[in-house]
């Protein structure tokens, strides 16, 4: 009974101590493909491709807390950045969770265009290469009217095809642009 009662122990120690000593960190680099750079990231001088007013160590102050409380609430690692085009005018917010992502809907369910008489609204969720984005334009295209050319203002996508959770939030950036960044980064 005791060899029991011990055996039983070392059995979740083996599983819970591993996770109580593991010291497991999800880190973002300070650079994507496509010329994108860290807001938290000095730049010598060139503060033309940062957001008006950013702060390159508040942000990374902002970020990291951004992070903890993630953690806080998924229990698991977690890494938030921000990231600025070359010129300034495009930005990604990538954010990424140690879990298994779930399904996202960031606007509440997508609604059929011909439904209210439009060609396209102004927020779609659609699919793109193993993702799930919430494309938003400028405005809704009414019916019959032929739809303009051109990036949507601001993309929210999930990769829906990996262990672990990426998403990112890009302005200026269309959507397929954006995934190719959450899939590189995912590996």
């Amino acid at each position: 009974m005791l060899g029991a009662i011990v055996l039983g122990l070392l059995a979740v120690l083996a599983v819970v101590l591993p996770k109580l000593t593991s010291e497991e960190t999800l880190e973002l680099p300070e650079t994507l493909p496509g010329g994108f750079t860290a807001v938290d990231v000095a730049r010598d001088g060139d503060d033309a491709a940062l957001p008006q007013g950013a702060d390159p160590e508040l942000q990374g102050k902002l970020f990291a807390a951004s992070a903890e409380q993630l953690e806080e609430l998924y229990d698991t690692p977690a890494a938030v950045r921000m990231y600025s085009g070359e010129n300034g005018t495009q930005q990604l917010r990538v954010v990424a969770i140690d879990a298994t992502p779930g399904p996202f809907l960031p606007d509440g369910p997508p609604y059929d265009a011909e439904l209210v008489g439009a060609e396209r609204l102004s927020s779609e969720l659609v699919k793109v290469d193993g993702a799930v984005c919430n494309v938003l334009w400028a405005q809704a295209v009414t019916g019959g009217a032929e739809i303009p050319e051109g990036d949507p203002v601001f993309v929210r996508c999930q990769l829906s095809d990996s262990e672990d959770t990426w998403q990112i939030e890009a302005e200026g950036v269309p959507a397929e642009q954006a995934v190719e960044v959450l899939q590189d980064l995912a590996g």
